[in-house]
């Protein structure tokens, strides 16, 4: 084999592994930010069910007008 046709078929062999892999790459990378929007969704809803949740208690926390703080 010549040796410019095995340089010719090295750089297609290496274009065509370099397209593989950003496309593989990009792929994963596009999962990892749909996983990313899902947690932060699902953070999102947690921490806005603990502030309700302690909004309420600190409404039945406080204390009445005119009661005494002790006994």
């Amino acid at each position: 084999m010549p040796i410019m046709v095995l340089l010719i078929v090295m750089a297609v062999s290496q274009v065509a592994t370099a397209a593989y892999l950003l496309y593989m790459f990009n792929d994963v990378e596009r999962e990892a930010r749909k996983r990313n929007a899902e947690f932060r969704a699902y953070l999102d809803s947690s921490l806005n069910g603990l502030e309700q949740r302690l909004a309420g208690r600190s409404d039945l926390a406080r204390p009445r007008p005119g009661a005494s703080a002790v006994g």
